[in-house]
Parts: C-alpha cells; sequence; structure tokens
C-alpha cells in the first residue's frame, strides 16, 4: 500500500462510442482524475504549513501508510498546525508522535462549534494512536420527541434508540439545550412528566398545569388530537420551520384582538418570545437515518477540484479530494456528471443521498437510475438551496476551493486566496466559473448629449481602480443606450484582445435583456463571444444572464446581490462624474465662444485654471489675468460678457496688477 504522499491515480475518460459526450469527455485533452489526499501531492508534511488556511477546522496527522495518529480541532488551522512543529515542548508523547508524522490533512469548517463535532466524529472513527481516550465515552446530547407516545413529551438524552422518537442534534452546550427545552415546553405546554403515560398525581394536575406550562392531558383537559397539533407544532421549529410556525401564531393574535380577547393575545406573544429565544440558531449536524455524500467543485482555467464530504448517519466522517485536469471549455453539469460517474465506476458502497452543488439537469435521471441499478435501491441526486444539506454542501465547496489552490501552489503557480463573496456569488447564481474578475458597465447622457461610458474592474471582490477606464461615445447619435452599451463593450473587449490582455470572467451590465443583447452583439463583432454577460436592472433589483433564459431574483439581503450592487454603483458613479465633468467644460466653451480674442488654447487655459463658468464670473480681473495668454484687455471683455462685476482681487496690490 502506497503513503499518502505517494498515492495518485490517473483515470482516463474512455470516449463515447455515440459521440453524444461534449466536453471534457470528448476533449483532445482528456480529464484525469487524481485520487490524493489534502494538502496535495508529494512532500514532506514541513513544507506544506503553508498551504494551511487561516481559519476553524480539523486537522489530521498520518503516517507514511496513510493510518491516521492524531487528530485535532483548532480555531486557525494554520497557527495551531505550526506550534505541532515548534521545538518548545519536548513532551515525550508529543515528540514520539512528530516523529511519525508524514502528512496533514484537514477539513475547514465555518466555526468552532462545528470543528468541534467534527472532531469528535473523526476520533471516533478512526480512534487515533496519540489521542487521549475518554473513559467514560462522552457524547453530545440531542433533543428527544417521543412521537411513538400517545401523548409525546420532549427529553435531552445521549443515546439514539430506533423506537420511532424524533432526535434533533447534537448539541454541543448543554446548559443552553436544556434552557431552550424549558421556554419550548412553556411555549407548547407539554407534558414532563415521566413514563409512556401521562400524569405525577392521582385524578388531579400537577404544579406545572398551575403555573401554564402544561395542558395537562392526564386529566383530560386537552384531548389526544389537539395535544397532537401542538407537537406537530413543535416539531416544525425544530425542524427549521419557525417562521411558518410563528406566522400562524401572529395570525391567531390578529384574530384575538378583532374579538377583543386580550388574554390569549397576551399568551400567544409570550408562545412567540419564548420560540425565538430558544431556536436561536446553532449550527449543528441534524442526524438522519440515511448516509449522503456531499460534493464540492471549484475552478480555475485547465483545473478543478472535487471535496467529497462522508456524511454517515448525520456525522461528517472524512473527505477525499480529487484533482481534474483538461475541463478548460466544459460546464459545471459535464464535470459534475463525469466525477459522479468515474467515482461510483467500482465503488464499493453508493449512499441513498448524494448533495451536488447544481443540478446536473438533462442527464440527472439518467446517472441517477445508473447509481440506483448498481446500490439495488434508490439514489437520489440533490442540489440543496437552504438547510442542512446547503450548509454542508457549502463546506464541500470551500474544501474544494482550499484543495485548488493547494494543487495550483503544488504545480508552480501563485494563487491567491479567493475572497468570500466571490465564491458566495458562483453559489448563488449557479455560474459556471468563479467570478474573480468582472467588469462592469454603464452609460451616462442627457437627451444623447455628452454621452460617455465607464467601465469599472474588481479582481477577487476588490475594485482595481488604476484599470477603471472611461470613454466618450462616438458613434451614435441621439438617444440610444443599446447602441452606446454596444459600442462602449465593443470598443473595450477590443481593445483588451488587441493588447493581448486578460479578458473578465464576467461582463456586468446596467439592465435588463435589451442590454444583455447590445453587449453580446457586441462580443460577437471582436470575437468573444463565449464570455458571459450579467445584467443587474435597477429597481426590481433582477438578474438576467447571456447564457440562459429566465430572470433570477436573489433576496435583498443576499451576499450575492449586494456584491453586485456594489460593483452596478460604483460604474454608474463613474459614468455620472465623468458626465458632469463634460458638461461643466460644455458649459465653459459655450459661454466663452462668444468672446472675441478667445480660442481653443485660451479655453483649455481658463478651464484648467477656473474649471466652471460660476468660478469664472466670481473671479477678479486681476485673478484672470494671471491665466496664461490672457491680458486685461481680455480680462475686461471676459467679465463684461460674463454679466461679472468688476473687481480686483484684494489678496494682490495694486502696482503688481498688469497693464
Amino acid at each position: 500500500m502506497k503513503g499518502n504522499n505517494e498515492r495518485s491515480t490517473n483515470v482516463a475518460a474512455k470516449p463515447e462510442k455515440s459521440g453524444d459526450r461534449r466536453g471534457i469527455a470528448a476533449s483532445a485533452n482528456t480529464a484525469r482524475l487524481q485520487k490524493e489526499t489534502t494538502p496535495g501531492r508529494a512532500g514532506a508534511a514541513s513544507d506544506r504549513l503553508k498551504l494551511i488556511p487561516h481559519r476553524p477546522g480539523v486537522y489530521l496527522f498520518k503516517d507514511g501508510k496513510g493510518r491516521v495518529l492524531y487528530i485535532g480541532k483548532a480555531r486557525q488551522l494554520d497557527s495551531r498546525v505550526r506550534d505541532h512543529f515548534r521545538p518548545a515542548s519536548e513532551e515525550p508523547r508529543h515528540a514520539a508522535l512528530m516523529r511519525h508524522v508524514r502528512d496533514i490533512d484537514y477539513i475547514a469548517t465555518q466555526s468552532e462549534i462545528e470543528a468541534l463535532l467534527l472532531e469528535a466524529n473523526l476520533i471516533k472513527q478512526h480512534r487515533p494512536k496519540y489521542n487521549i481516550n475518554l473513559k467514560d465515552d462522552k457524547r453530545y446530547p440531542f433533543l428527544k420527541v417521543t412521537l411513538a407516545e400517545d401523548f409525546p413529551k420532549m427529553a435531552l438524552t445521549r443515546r439514539l434508540e430506533e423506537d420511532g422518537s424524533r432526535y434533533f442534534g447534537p448539541f454541543t452546550d448543554v446548559r443552553a439545550v436544556r434552557r431552550g427545552i424549558g421556554l419550548l415546553r412553556g411555549a407548547f405546554r407539554l407534558r414532563s412528566c415521566p413514563g409512556d403515560e401521562p400524569g405525577r398525581l392521582k385524578d388531579r394536575e400537577c404544579l406545572d398545569y398551575q403555573i401554564g406550562i402544561c395542558s395537562a392531558p392526564c386529566t383530560a383537559r386537552i384531548d389526544r388530537e389537539h395535544y397532537r397539533l401542538l407537537v406537530n407544532e413543535l416539531v416544525m421549529c425544530l425542524s427549521g420551520q419557525t417562521q411558518d410556525v410563528i406566522e400562524s401564531f401572529r395570525q391567531e393574535m390578529a384574530a384575538a384582538s378583532g374579538q377583543r380577547d386580550y388574554e390569549r393575545c397576551t399568551r400567544l406573544r409570550d408562545r412567540i418570545v419564548a420560540i425565538e429565544s430558544a431556536l436561536r440558531k446553532q449550527r449543528v449536524f441534524v442526524l438522519r437515518d440515511y448516509d449522503s455524500d456531499v460534493f464540492g467543485l471549484a475552478r480555475h482555467g485547465d483545473l478543478a477540484a472535487v471535496a467529497v464530504l462522508k456524511v454517515r448517519e448525520g456525522k461528517v466522517l472524512g473527505k477525499e479530494t480529487l484533482i481534474l485536469e483538461g475541463v478548460a471549455g466544459g460546464t459545471d453539469r459535464e464535470v459534475l456528471s463525469f466525477v459522479v460517474s468515474q467515482y461510483y465506476l467500482n465503488a464499493a458502497l453508493i449512499p441513498k443521498e448524494i448533495l451536488l452543488p447544481s443540478s446536473l439537469e438533462d442527464e440527472e435521471a439518467v446517472v441517477e437510475r445508473w447509481l440506483s441499478d448498481r446500490a439495488a435501491r434508490q439514489v437520489h441526486l440533490r442540489a440543496p438551496r437552504r438547510g442542512e444539506g446547503a450548509a454542508l454542501q457549502k463546506m464541500a465547496t470551500d474544501n474544494a476551493l482550499l484543495a485548488l489552490e493547494e494543487s495550483r501552489t503544488a504545480a508552480g503557480e501563485k494563487p491567491e486566496r479567493i475572497a468570500p463573496e466571490v465564491s458566495e456569488l458562483q453559489r448563488a447564481l449557479g455560474l459556471p466559473i468563479l467570478p474573480v474578475r468582472l467588469e462592469a458597465f454603464d452609460i451616462s447622457q442627457i437627451v444623447g448629449q455628452q454621452a460617455v461610458a465607464s467601465v469599472v474592474v474588481f479582481h477577487n471582490a476588490r475594485a482595481r481602480r488604476s484599470e477603471f477606464r472611461r470613454m466618450r461615445i462616438k458613434g451614435v447619435v441621439g438617444q440610444d443606450d443599446f447602441r452606446m452599451m454596444e459600442e462602449a463593450v465593443r470598443r473595450r473587449i477590443g481593445r483588451l484582445l488587441n493588447e493581448k490582455k486578460s479578458l473578465p470572467d464576467f461582463a456586468l451590465v446596467d439592465g435588463g435583456r435589451a442590454q444583455i443583447s447590445a453587449a453580446v452583439r457586441a462580443l460577437e463583432q471582436t470575437g468573444a463571444g463565449e464570455l458571459g454577460v450579467i445584467g443587474l436592472a435597477k429597481g426590481k433589483e433582477e438578474l438576467n444572464f447571456s447564457w440562459r433564459k429566465g430572470a433570477l431574483q436573489l433576496p435583498l439581503t443576499s451576499k450575492a446581490i449586494r456584491f453586485l450592487q456594489r460593483i452596478r454603483d460604483e460604474a454608474h458613479r463613474s459614468a455620472i462624474m465623468y458626465h458632469r465633468k463634460l458638461r461643466t467644460r460644455a458649459t465653459i466653451c459655450s459661454e466663452l465662444d462668444t468672446v472675441d480674442g478667445i480660442g481653443v488654447q485660451k479655453k483649455k487655459a481658463l478651464l484648467r485654471r477656473f474649471g466652471s463658468v460660476q468660478a469664472l464670473r466670481v473671479a477678479g480681473i486681476d485673478e484672470i489675468c494671471d491665466t496664461r495668454g490672457i491680458g486685461p484687455v481680455l480680462a475686461v471683455r471676459i467679465v463684461d460678457k460674463l454679466g461679472a462685476p468688476r473687481k480686483t482681487s484684494s489678496a494682490r496690490p495694486a502696482e503688481n496688477k498688469r497693464n
């Protein structure tokens, strides 16, 4: 068995006989699938420290045969792993560990809580030699709702059983969970008495009913049907449908208020407050009754990385990294379809659910049937957009991005860290590649006069002001925003091509379908028709795309839409400022054109010195005389023509005035 730092297998895609496979499978540069463990290819563990990210996660030390020696969690992976390689501690156990370490692997997470839970899961899975073994094998608690009982109750448990109950968790903060249970019991008035049947006292209610935190099913104060409604509302809240339950309570409050039943209004208000207090979002892995593989994809040029998280019984137990070459020109759908088919070609286990960063569209049904036949049961492919599935998929994508950066570094490149806004934008819009470089276009004009265009450049979510450009529209007469946009895009992209500079990953235009069509016409004229165009319309904040039909409306709180708005607004500001500048110049020139003795050069000199007609009007004759080429006679003509009062500057002595 080869060591981790040597393990690399190349699987060449076989050409399809039918010829209907396009992209990577049919390209001349056939994609190679390399299985390896992060952080990358060959090299000593100490040489990889620079590749480890500055973020929360779990790290694994391995020996030359790939066996896990030690698993640890960290708030900041890079600094924590470096601590192990500093010769400050000579503790024998640690020294023995470091002598055997030949490889470092890690899984990046979104928070310390995720890292804590992940560390516990991985230690139970691998039982590393150098980790501390807890004698009591402590488990994190789950919230249990005993649905198998006629009158279910809530309880805290550390043991999972197949008893028909619904489990939520695990949770790391036991105190917070106990407090949450108390608040939820008060909100939904569920029983807390032990046993399968309700009741602590014979023939009467206990104190819980008297203080309003139990509905007393023991004395038939509530029947089974209405009690079950309360339980269903509780399960909905714990499953993430809190807003639906709260909205129904608010509607009941409005109805009670209309009936002037203010006591019921107060009770409902208290229930809403209790639910919101108890269910403040804590990011945890939800217990599932089946397994999942979660795929994350990151691409750059001809290289792609896929991270596969192994989720078993709701817990992340491992990660595999796949590196692909020859993916340039292929869509995400083609890359994912190829990876899934190669990955499960000889797999011993195919989970019930496979989570992908984007849908396989037309191929999805075919791939699902193939996987179901191989697994001898139904297998589902999903591209989650919300909930815990989306959170796991985001974690997989983050790890794929890190693996891609490391692979590029190992190949001699110096990639920069991808900004969170860039990866968030790719996920939210389903973009085929990372939008690292964006160029935005905007037009500013008044009834076709002084029409200008602006180009702003954002690289890795940062404005590159030195690359901003502004231009006058020359080939359009009259008020025609679409032709103006076409000219601006054609001139900008044409210049980049002529100067052999890199094109943007996407072009952003201020507008809708019509502006996108104008930009696409310009790109086709320059030979850059493959460049994608995104349109962001004002008002509706609706997104349109050149490569697909239909509009996309993102929530205004989305980081992706706010990022695009920032770029669009910067392009709008740049265009407006340039338009105002030209309009001011035109105003000055038009006023001075009627003054005898003022030519082009003298107009330019006055414009540079004063900037506007208003400033010229309030200037003194001696100040105007200070302008190159302007004498006292000409200064008097200018003042008379502009209707300004004749005056001299008090700042200059009279003897210094020109004659």
